[in-house]
């Protein structure tokens, strides 16, 4: 049980929020990083290495984003079956079966919201899918139209 807590758990957790304070770290240093020679720089190559910049600020922060989004969705689905384990371990508490089926339930959940918050925040990802998908439908529906044809 100890394991399953600490690994299985709190490990995604903790490095999640160890990768979300690393990149938040990086993000203060590159945004107060002068630029080289910024004074010899005419104006046109200025500006185009500060909208540069923030492209890559924008970028990072919607990376940011998703990942706590998806760490806060795993905490939300995978939280009540931990505390249902520690209720057992730790207590003479008997738990009915319907709230091992409903956490567990919850639980296989964040395999459903973790694609929808990616397709949501990250459009390459959108754009991959939706490829990905039309290619699949049109494959199997061509398929079909040529076993019907036979």
């Amino acid at each position: 049980m100890v394991f399953m807590i600490t690994v299985c758990f709190c490990g995604p957790i903790f490095m999640t929020l160890l990768y979300v304070v690393f990149i938040l770290k990086k993000r203060r240093t590159i945004g107060f990083q002068p630029d080289i020679n910024e004074a010899s720089m005419n104006e046109t190559v200025r500006l185009h290495a500060i909208e540069k910049r923030k492209k890559k600020q924008k970028v990072e922060r919607k990376i940011t984003q998703s990942i706590l989004l998806v760490a806060i969705f795993f905490m939300i689905c995978w939280g009540p079956f931990v505390i249902l384990i520690f209720i057992e371990a730790f207590s003479k508490y008997s738990i009915p079966e319907w709230t091992h089926a409903i956490s567990i339930t919850l639980g296989c959940l964040n395999s459903i919201v973790n694609p929808a918050v990616y397709l949501t925040l990250n459009s390459n990802f959108k754009k991959a899918a939706i490829r990905k998908l039309t290619a699949w439908f049109c494959y199997s529906t061509r398929e079909e139209d040529t076993k019907i044809s036979s």
